[in-house]
């Protein structure tokens, strides 16, 4: 009888254990989605010989926001390591760019996601690859960037944003980029296309300031607020301007120091001057 009751007892936890791993399975897969890849060596753009993800296609399952899976049909015995650029395939009515790859594809060096319907790209998109160099966002619908999209990618040299309804570029966004050397804003607030060029870029981007003049909102105004009252911008230029000040404030107290004592000498002079003209 107690024999015949643990059995129960264990087919019923059994049972519990079974529910539960498939609720887990449920709900893991409803908020997934899979990268499809075809791996293969490419030159895409202003880079070339990178193992790319190419034609990257995503698989929905349920409510997409995290790549939880990666195909693993490498070529040449490489690995998801390997990977150094993702080309996404076109006219997926992707609406944002998939989060979570980099826990898959580390070492992106590139990035493309163009002909998609992605709005809006944050900072938060792009600063898990550290190593980015190119950044393609082709007709898409993006509206406005960030001032500090491109804050964690000091290594970009490529940034392509054509055909995007572009009008709002934020304050200084492209001036820690020191490696940049090609811009693609054709059809956008500010139609212009370099590429190669580092100086043109520079003698470029007043313009880019000014045709594309950045969205005031409060995440703006906070930055500007930061930069006034103790941002690093405001307080280098604070220290660039006391330093020579300062340098030369000391000169001049060595001067009045000196001034001083010649008049102490002078005066010593005429008193001896005055002691003798009395004498006589």
């Amino acid at each position: 009888m107690l024999n015949k009751q643990n059995y129960k007892l264990q087919n019923k936890i059994l049972f519990l254990v079974s529910i539960v791993t498939l609720i887990i399975s449920i709900f893991v897969l409803s908020n997934a989605l899979v990268l499809e890849c075809e791996y293969k060596i490419l030159c895409q753009w202003t880079v070339c010989d990178l193992y790319y993800c190419d034609q990257g296609r995503i698989i929905f399952v349920g409510d997409p926001n995290n790549v939880t899976e990666v195909t693993l049909n490498h070529v040449g015995g490489r690995r998801n390591e390997d990977v150094e650029g993702l080309y996404m395939k076109h006219d997926q009515n992707l609406t944002f760019l998939p989060r979570n790859i980099h826990h898959f594809f580390p070492n992106l060096k590139a990035i493309a996601v163009n002909h998609n319907l992605i709005e809006n790209i944050q900072q938060s998109d792009i600063s898990v690859f550290p190593e980015l160099i190119q950044l393609g966002f082709w007709r898409n619908r993006i509206s406005s960037i960030d001032f500090n999209l491109f804050q964690k990618n000091p290594k970009l040299k490529a940034i392509g944003f054509s055909e995007n309804p572009v009008q709002h570029i934020g304050y200084d966004v492209f001036d820690h980029l020191t490696e940049l050397e090609t811009i693609g804003f054709h059809s956008t607030c500010h139609n212009i296309k370099i590429e190669g060029n580092r100086t043109q870029v520079l003698s470029e981007l007043p313009n880019l300031a000014q045709n594309c003049p950045p969205k005031i909102d409060m995440k703006t105004i906070d930055m500007l607020e930061r930069q006034i009252l103790g941002g690093e911008h405001f307080d280098q230029q604070i220290a660039e301007k006391i330093s020579p000040l300062t340098k030369e404030i000391s000169q001049l107290r060595q001067e009045l120091t000196q001034l001083r004592q010649e008049s102490t000498q002078i005066d010593n002079l005429a008193k001896i001057v005055l002691k003798i003209e009395e004498k006589h």
